[in-house]
């Protein structure tokens, strides 16, 4: 009996609820970015989710050993179909690397670092690449902790929205 990759889950601290609404959002993109790809779960519920999105997943891959090879092998027929690209580093890197997608990115899921200076990063790169009604959400809000307060240093929390547990949505001017 062969095991194909492409039918076994992959390890995420993600809930399904959460990867559902990330499958969501990139049905109404054409462009997307990840920042904190891990080992590919959030990468693979937007791919999936839309059999026409191009997504940049960034992360620096240092969280465990052998982290980037894992991920390539449970990415790789997107890879291999040009709709996922890696971009190994951090979203300082990605903005850069991404100067050519200023103002035309749909949206861009943030669950990376989590401390509150990494959210910030995270934040002034992500804002500059998202076009007008651009979506910008993220993982991990619990209220009061580092991600809330990295998001709200540079966010209003008025135009803040979370459409389920521990995700919170900003859409762009």
């Amino acid at each position: 009996m062969k095991c194909d990759i492409n039918d076994l889950p992959i390890p995420t601290w993600t809930t399904p609820e959460e990867l559902e609404h990330c499958a969501e959002v990139a049905k109404n993109s054409t462009f997307m970015v990840e920042s904190g790809c891990f080992l590919g779960a959030s990468a693979k519920a937007i791919l999936e989710g839309n059999p026409q999105v191009h997504l940049w997943t960034v992360d620096h891959f240092k969280a465990f050993a052998f982290n980037k090879e894992v991920a390539c092998i449970f990415l790789h027929d997107y890879i291999t179909q040009g709709r996922c690209e890696i971009i190994e580093g951090d979203m300082d890197r990605a903005g850069n690397m991404l100067l050519h997608m200023r103002g035309e990115i749909d949206a861009v899921w943030i669950d990376d670092g989590h401390a509150e200076i990494d959210l910030q990063r995270d934040i002034r790169n992500a804002i500059p690449l998202l076009k007008p009604g651009g979506i910008l959400f993220g993982h991990d809000w619990d209220g009061d902790n580092d991600v809330a307060r990295g998001v709200l240093s540079m966010l209003p929390m008025n135009k803040l929205t979370f459409p389920v547990p521990r995700v919170w949505q900003y859409q762009k001017p």
